[in-house]
């Protein structure tokens, strides 16, 4: 009792062991020692060091337990971000439930962040990024004119991944010269984003450049590919042998037709160009076609030439260096003059006479 008479209580306050939790019983005097354990869980991001600003400002996790039954959960969610360096550690929580049986600790992230896969080992969370994606393809023939019977029937185009094959499609003019690679990773196993790009076979008659892969607005890729026709000039002249078209039987316009050599050392007819004249005021006149095929779907450079539509009243004569004479056909006139008048007796005969020269058409 104290100085009063009033009965004292007792109790005793244990220093508890190092990893373990205190429990008392007053009632019994009884203290209870039970074993604990802290729990750390690390978030790791596998993501260029979040180069392409994919990571979320932060994630929700949960702890959960068990001892052989259903998990359940260890308190309320728990945030994790860049201020607490992406952990979180649960401190002096039991090792083991009341009849001694050992808690298996695990933590769970409540929703995997958008463009990245979630993977939990024991209590470490690891997000990659990792999402699917495509390259459209699209091939643009530059030329004057349709030129089918030059392009290939179908070109393969080859999508290279950091710089390794990894697919192929083939254009042709049923898919309008057009193709899509899908389901293709966008990004390596270390996050970063893989490098995609394309080539093709050499294209016949044609130049070819490949253009950058752009990445466009919904995060797919596309890429053009512009073949444009290698091309000639055939260009020639054409004269006038027609005293300077005295008689003005030149036509104001002549006309050309173009060939070009092919195989069994036959020619075919060119269409869809047309030739340009100069100089058509002078005895020498000029002209040139522009912007045909320089090889066929071979490789085989062609051969041009062109043939001029008889021009009425002139020969044709067709020279080196594509050049064509036209000389005018001419004709002579002779006869006689007879004089009646007694051979000059009365000496009236003049000196000279004067002809006029009349033609007519039929």
């Amino acid at each position: 009792y104290d100085q009063d008479g009033n009965e004292l209580a007792y109790y005793v306050v244990e220093t508890v062991p190092e990893g373990y939790a205190a429990a008392y019983d007053e009632a019994d005097n009884a203290i209870t020692n039970t074993k604990t354990t802290d729990i750390t869980v690390t978030k790791n991001w596998v993501d260029n060091s979040n180069a392409y600003n994919t990571r979320p400002k932060e994630i929700t996790v949960q702890l959960l337990r068990t001892n052989g039954d259903g998990p359940e959960n260890v308190g309320g969610p728990v945030r994790l971000n860049a201020e607490n360096n992406w952990t979180n550690t649960w401190s002096a929580l039991p090792a083991f439930d009341a009849a001694g049986k050992a808690y298996t600790y695990s933590v769970q992230e409540i929703s995997a962040p958008e463009h990245y896969a979630s993977k939990v080992e024991g209590l470490t969370i690891t997000n990659t990024l990792s999402e699917k994606t495509e390259l459209a393809v699209n091939k643009v023939w530059v030329e004057a004119q349709d030129n089918a019977e030059i392009r290939p029937e179908a070109i393969t185009v080859e999508l290279l991944a950091n710089g390794k094959q990894s697919g192929t499609a083939e254009l042709n003019e049923e898919n309008s010269w057009s193709a899509v690679f899908t389901q293709l990773e966008k990004y390596d196993a270390d996050g970063k984003k893989i490098a995609y790009t394309v080539q093709e076979q050499a294209v016949n008659g044609y130049t070819s450049v490949v253009g950058a892969v752009t990445e466009k607005a919904d995060g797919n890729y596309s890429v053009t590919i512009t073949n444009t026709l290698l091309t000639t000039d055939l260009t020639g002249a054409k004269n006038w042998v027609d005293s300077g078209n005295a008689y003005e039987t030149r036509p104001e316009t002549v006309t050309l037709t173009l060939y070009r050599a092919i195989e069994n050392g036959k020619s075919e007819i060119v269409t869809g160009f047309t030739p340009v004249w100069e100089n058509t005021e002078t005895d020498t006149w000029t002209w040139k076609y522009s912007g045909m095929p320089k090889y066929d779907r071979q490789g085989k450079l062609y051969t041009y030439t062109v043939a001029e539509e008889p021009v009425p009243g002139y020969e044709t004569a067709y020279g080196d260096n594509n050049a064509i004479t036209n000389t005018l056909l001419t004709t002579d006139l002779t006869g006689a003059k007879t004089w009646v008048d007694s051979g000059k007796d009365y000496e009236k005969r003049p000196e000279t006479v004067t002809l006029t020269l009349y033609r007519r058409t039929h």
